[in-house]
């Protein structure tokens, strides 16, 4: 098409740039085969190979390392001074075939110019040609074109996850921002049906809600699709017309980052410079019919006690509004956060942990625990388990008569062993049956429960909930995941085997 964006990528010229090797063949070769195995993997009857060096067919004295004889090398920040270009560090993490053309043409330029009638060319980038080449499959979710509108963020949190990553990432190279072009064109090659649409999304997404082109965007996006447009936004945004603007769009499901409902300590945790605004939009997300999820972070800024006041606090203000859930996630941070301890990460957690626990027995609507294994370790002697923690408020199963602290026994007849299984069992009964018989285990007494499948009211969503709106103790871990295990170790017929796990997984595992 004449009037696609063309998406454009800067080269970095041979001056600009230095090599593992001075002299440029080899350089060339290595350079490349480097880019190809980012993206490709070499076989030998079936068998994955790891080369680490080449030779020349011509040259066989001599032997060239693949890759650098040092760590990984550090991603540079994007020049800021190449307008038109999309982000070449992007780029290399979620769509690393052009990072492979881009620096095999760059190794090009070490050793050739380019000519055009005789006269030399000056190449410094280059542009995709057919767009449909780029086309990658997923599950057509809506995010994949407005996550796009995430470039910038009108928040700085004292906790913000990118603050604490390696310093090679790119947490702090943003992508530039889109123009309505840019995501007509993505939005030309979006396929809901088929799953698939125009190059991965980026690793980073910051806040949609303040795009110009965001309202505009899924307008554009529900002439295309029916399915839930899913925003994470910090809420600083959520004026009256933007959220009548989005009851246009619905079915519209908020990840809602709200942190605390006092005005002062949100302003605080997130700069937010009108903290209010947020604060004063449930109750109109509640009248527009956007169901929502409270994300708190209790972060222990003036210490464990007054985190754990406030998040009670919030919960209680959330409570009035019909939260569809109430997210916690438990804080952590990494040392490129912070080099010294901020605080106990076990005291904040287990205090955390035990005042959720203690608070859903308060509200007729779910409250999780994120990582959910931290209070599975602590306070169930059997993992994997699938334990009822909460019901969404006027769902199938709300009506149904199952209660917090029952375990799935049986779904439609089939006997249920794991936690995954349970989830997967029900997700299929959604879509074969109007009911579906649920058997659980109450206190030792063995109940059978009828959930009608089409009895719900806001803020339950049938697009969105996947499990009648039962709420277990996290996803769980999968039997196939040991039956994996046990065939890479047969398949290498090994001894003995070193497995790497982490403290919450251990457990489980």
């Amino acid at each position: 098409m004449n009037d696609e964006f063309a998406f454009r990528y800067k080269l970095d010229l041979p001056q600009n740039k230095t090599g593992e090797y001075a002299h440029r063949p080899a350089e060339l070769i290595r350079a490349i085969l480097e880019a190809v195995f980012n993206v490709a993997v070499p076989l030998e009857k079936g068998q994955d190979l790891a080369p680490d060096s080449f030779r020349w067919l011509m040259d066989r004295a001599n032997q060239y390392r693949i890759f650098p004889n040092k760590e990984t090398p550090k991603l540079l920040a994007q020049p800021e001074t190449n307008p038109g270009y999309q982000s070449n560090i992007q780029t290399a993490f979620s769509e690393p075939r052009i990072d492979l053309v881009k620096k095999t043409m760059e190794s090009l330029l070490e050793v050739v110019e380019f000519e055009r009638d005789g006269q030399k060319v000056t190449v410094d980038g280059f542009r995709l040609k057919n767009l449909a080449d780029w086309t990658v499959a997923g599950a057509g979710d809506p995010r994949d074109v407005f996550e796009y509108l995430g470039s910038r963020c009108n928040c700085d949190c004292v906790f913000c996850c990118n603050k604490g990553n390696l310093p090679e990432t790119p947490a702090g190279a943003r992508m530039p921002d889109a123009g309505i072009e840019e995501l007509k064109t993505r939005l030309a090659y979006y396929s809901p049906d088929s799953g698939r649409s125009l190059l991965p999304a980026a690793n980073s997404v910051y806040e949609v809600t303040i795009h110009p082109q965001f309202i505009e965007t899924l307008r554009l996006l529900r002439k295309k699709t029916a399915k839930p447009f899913r925003i994470t936004t910090n809420g600083c945004s959520l004026t009256p017309e933007m959220i009548s603007s989005l009851a246009e769009v619905k079915p519209v499901y908020l990840y809602l980052s709200l942190n605390s409902c006092r005005p002062e300590r949100r302003e605080a945790l997130m700069a937010d410079k009108i903290p209010e605004r947020v604060i004063k939009a449930l109750p109109l997300l509640k009248k527009a019919g956007i169901p929502f999820a409270a994300v708190i972070v209790p972060w222990p800024a003036n210490g464990i006690p007054a985190a754990v006041a406030d998040l009670k606090a919030t919960i209680d203000y959330v409570a009035r509004f019909d939260p569809h859930i109430v997210q916690v996630n438990l804080p952590g941070y990494t040392s490129y956060f912070s080099d010294k301890e901020i605080f106990n990460l076990d005291d904040l957690w287990s205090q955390v942990v035990t005042a959720v626990r203690d608070l859903r027995n308060n509200y007729d609507f779910p409250i999780v625990n994120i990582p959910a294994m931290y209070e599975e370790n602590r306070y169930y002697e059997r993992k994997n388990v699938a334990t009822v923690i909460g019901i969404m408020k006027n769902s199938p199963a709300y009506f149904s008569g199952i209660k917090p602290g029952d375990v799935i026994t049986r779904v439609n007849g089939i006997p249920v062993s794991s936690r995954p299984q349970a989830r997967d069992l029900l997700t299929l009964a959604k879509g074969e049956r109007e009911q579906a018989v649920v058997q659980v285990n109450r206190e030792g007494a063995r109940l059978k429960m009828t959930i009608n499948t089409s009895k719900h009211e806001y803020p339950y969503q049938p697009e969105i909930d996947g499990c009648f709106g039962l709420v277990f103790l996290g996803n769980g871990f999968r039997i196939s995941y040991l039956e994996e295990l046990a065939r890479i170790i047969q398949a290498h017929n090994a001894r003995q085997v070193l497995f790497f796990s982490s403290e919450l997984v251990k457990p489980v595992f």
